[in-house]
């Protein structure tokens, strides 16, 4: 029996390239299993030049598709976007919200009017990835200013679409929502990856013969996705890191798949540490999660306030790798499984039992949209 009928609209949608909409892909694809029926509007497009309808697929599952490029004019962008919408007449539509999925400058000036243009007995669900830039004056005047305006263009977009659900991926959010008289609850983020099965070693046979011939020598450390600021906080921990392993008799080897836009500074603080790293770039899922199995622990650089937003951990989480946090940050929301290093017991750490990947998972997510949308529709 088909229970709800939902169009996904996101920014982006080319797989691998875009975290909110391999999120909202996989979402749906889970939601189908479940059966609703679902489509997705990727609404601002980078990676098409011109809009066309696509079959993508979660995991066997087809969901059909349609990308309007970035560059679009909004007349045509909107008008396509609402035939779309009305020939599969949704019972809801959510909103996959970042401001930077809906422009270059994380500025979508007029979004809440377009949006609302589409219906007004559509219902909406909203779900928040993540707030405004520049929280406090500390942020720098820029980033502050940039946060206000950014702030008020999300109030407008609750105000204009009056939301029956509203989520966001955090506590910390959640606080931040509520000190604005918004109230959400709380979706963390599943694992944009699935589990390890088999025993694929690509990944593994890249590393120098010195690294794999002794491999109880090290500390394998996986860092997966984009690399974050290196800021003190994290250069401390990175050392601190280097030397609770040097206590256990291992030496610490630090692996990396996916993007790194920070990577000469990165690369040159852990060469002048004498901390063996490794880049293996963009690879197939297949491969990374095989990876995870081969890793002791992975590694963050995001606070753990901020750790339930990223689908990059909850991937090595769901795939039963613990996760060390080296950003500063509160650590009372820190679990056996997801520590800061300031906290780390090594021994303890490695040898837990691994069981917790069943918290990290889209299923349990698409359960609690699907519960919330029926209680509030």
């Amino acid at each position: 029996m088909i229970k709800n009928k939902i169009i996904f609209i996101c920014g982006s949608l080319e797989p691998g390239k875009d975290g909110v909409g391999d999120y909202t892909r996989r979402l749906g694809g889970e939601l189908i299993r479940q059966d609703h029926q679902i489509q997705i509007l990727g609404l601002f497009d980078k990676e098409v030049k011109s809009a066309g309808i696509e079959i993508q697929c979660d995991a066997g599952v087809a969901i059909k598709c349609l990308r309007i490029p970035l560059k679009y004019p909004a007349s045509s962008r909107y008008s396509l976007a609402k035939a779309f919408i009305d020939e599969y007449n949704p019972k809801c539509l959510s909103l996959q919200f970042v401001s930077y999925s809906f422009h270059k400058r994380g500025l979508p000036f007029g979004l809440a009017e377009n949006l609302k243009s589409f219906g007004k007995n559509l219902k909406w669900h909203l779900m928040f990835h993540e707030l405004w830039i520049g929280h406090n004056f500390s942020d720098g005047i820029n980033d502050y200013l940039i946060g206000y305006i950014q702030k008020n263009i999300i109030k407008k977009i609750i105000f204009q679409l009056s939301p029956i659900v509203v989520h966001t991926t955090t506590k910390y959010y959640q606080s931040i929502l509520s000190q604005n008289n918004i109230q959400a609850q709380v979706l963390p983020v599943f694992s944009n990856l699935g589990r390890g099965k088999g025993n694929n070693k690509i990944l593994f046979n890249y590393l120098p013969d010195q690294i794999r011939d002794n491999r109880d020598s090290f500390l394998w450390c996986c860092l997966f996705g984009r690399i974050g600021s290196i800021t003190e906080s994290v250069e401390k921990s990175l050392k601190q890191l280097k030397t609770i392993s040097s206590m256990v008799g291992k030496k610490l080897c630090i692996i990396h798949v996916g993007i790194n836009s920070k990577k000469n500074s990165f690369s040159d603080f852990l060469k002048t540490e004498d901390i063996d790293f490794f880049e293996l770039g963009f690879r197939a899922e297949e491969e990374i999660v095989m990876l995870f199995s081969k890793c002791d622990i992975g590694l963050t650089t995001y606070s753990i306030s901020l750790a339930s937003k990223s689908g990059s951990i909850s991937a090595m989480l769901y795939n039963d790798l613990p996760v060390c946090v080296l950003n500063q940050g509160c650590t009372s929301q820190e679990t056996p499984f997801l520590k800061h290093v300031n906290n780390l017991e090594l021994n303890s750490f490695l040898n837990q039992k691994r069981d917790f990947f069943k918290n990290f998972s889209a299923e349990a997510s698409a359960k609690n949209l699907s519960k919330e949308l029926n209680i509030k529709s």
